[in-house]
């Protein structure tokens, strides 16, 4: 019988030769059976590399479709877009933070850096002058604020930033994210909005119910928190 050296070889030649046929049938099985998984592990590798080709090229078709929708958007009766806040690097020898104004839709972004937080307020008051629901809104006091919806006392520490987006219910809504610094954690409940309050390690925190929210918290994160 021919020597098969392609799967045992680590058979001497003189030992695979005097084999019983039993011996060898089972080799010869083991061997049919190396082939298939072989074949079948080729087979994987191509459709996988297959699979990669093809998410690219869904990659490709999805930009040309975003694209597409662009080149139409003359043709809606309106528009949905977010507006977010967020800081940039402190800046000069006072280390003064000025915000970055983003403005997004799908395949488009649009960034203008604008100026600090008490100019920011200065602003929105001056821009809201005359409008009493929205400046009780805006100079409300926080501490009672944050004791109404989490039974917590505390002090604004900074503005984190700030999302907007449109509610069927409400139409379009601000978002402020603020550093709080908490007096005493011991007295934290649910409010109105909330079935339950509970503390999470940062690098541990599960997804947030908002996407505004999400962005907040990811402001926080990148620019805020320290490791």
């Amino acid at each position: 019988m021919k020597y098969k050296s392609r799967r045992f070889d680590f058979l001497p030649k003189e030992v695979y030769d005097s084999l019983p046929k039993k011996d060898l049938d089972r080799l010869d099985r083991y061997r049919e059976q190396y082939r298939k998984v072989v074949l079948r592990e080729g087979k994987i590798q191509r459709d996988e590399n297959k699979l990669i080709k093809l998410k690219e090229e869904l990659k490709v078709m999805k930009s040309d479709l975003v694209h597409s929708g662009n080149t139409m958007d003359y043709l809606r009766n309106n528009f949905s877009f977010s507006v977010s806040i967020s800081p940039l690097k402190p800046r000069g020898k006072t280390n003064r933070v000025y915000y970055n104004l983003s403005i997004n839709r799908v395949g488009t972004n649009k960034s203008v850096s604008i100026s600090g937080e008490k100019q920011i307020m200065n602003l929105l008051t001056d821009y809201y002058k005359g409008n009493k629901t929205k400046l009780k809104k805006l100079n409300s006091n926080w501490k009672e604020f944050l004791k109404e919806e989490t039974n917590l006392n505390g002090e604004v520490i900074s503005l984190i930033g700030s999302c907007s987006h449109f509610n069927s219910v409400f139409g379009d809504i601000l978002l402020l994210g603020l550093e709080m610094k908490i007096n005493s954690w011991d007295n934290l409940i649910a409010g109105d909005d909330a079935l339950d309050a509970e503390l999470f390690e940062i690098r541990n925190c599960p997804s947030l119910a908002f996407e505004c929210h999400q962005k907040i918290f990811k402001i926080y994160t990148e620019n805020f928190y320290k490791k």
